[in-house]
């Protein structure tokens, strides 16, 4: 493919898209994945998937994005894998960011320990995350997620930030249990 000086590169059909996930150059592969994700290419999703368990941080995000773009629901699980794994921490955004447009109603728990993490992007995607799927939760994992919530925020270990969040967290929480209970 060329392009001219400050061009963008021509489209590129599907298939051509999932062939250049091959590349061994990352750059090249991550552009791919935006691509197949902007031209809703959902013939990709295993291709994505079978390179998300492959573990290459260096093209980790964008795939994560892609799936997430494509509404690719059975990379939930891994998504989430990568998540609590130590060695993402610092890059967890993108992961967070494709969870978003994934149905997560089945996690509840594990997206409320997102609340937790050390970075503000996850925290903040946790936090929308969690409004989302409030109102499919059962009220006893509400009150409970409540109480894991009051009890973190009453940690004064924790920085400012984090205490900021986890009171939105608490407030949703208050309003979906009052909203069922005067609903």
């Amino acid at each position: 493919m060329t392009t001219q000086a400050g061009t963008s590169p021509l489209p590129m059909d599907c298939e051509s898209l999932i062939h250049r996930l091959d590349s061994s150059d990352p750059k090249l592969v991550g552009q791919a994945a935006f691509a197949l994700a902007d031209s809703g290419c959902i013939e990709a999703a295993p291709r994505l998937l079978q390179m998300l368990h492959e573990d290459d941080p260096a093209t980790m995000g964008s795939l994560a994005y892609a799936l997430g773009e494509l509404h690719v629901q059975e990379a939930t699980p891994r998504l989430l894998e990568l998540m609590k794994d130590p060695r993402t921490r610092g890059s967890r955004g993108s992961l967070m960011y494709a969870l978003m447009n994934l149905d997560c109603n089945d996690d509840y728990e594990d997206i409320l320990d997102f609340t937790r993490d050390d970075f503000w992007e996850v925290r903040q995607k946790a936090l929308i995350i969690l409004d989302a799927i409030a109102p499919f939760q059962s009220t006893d994992a509400l009150i409970s997620g409540r109480a894991r919530l009051l009890g973190r925020l009453e940690d004064a270990s924790l920085h400012d930030e984090i205490k900021s969040h986890l009171a939105e967290a608490v407030e949703a929480h208050d309003f979906e249990l009052s909203r069922r209970e005067f609903g």
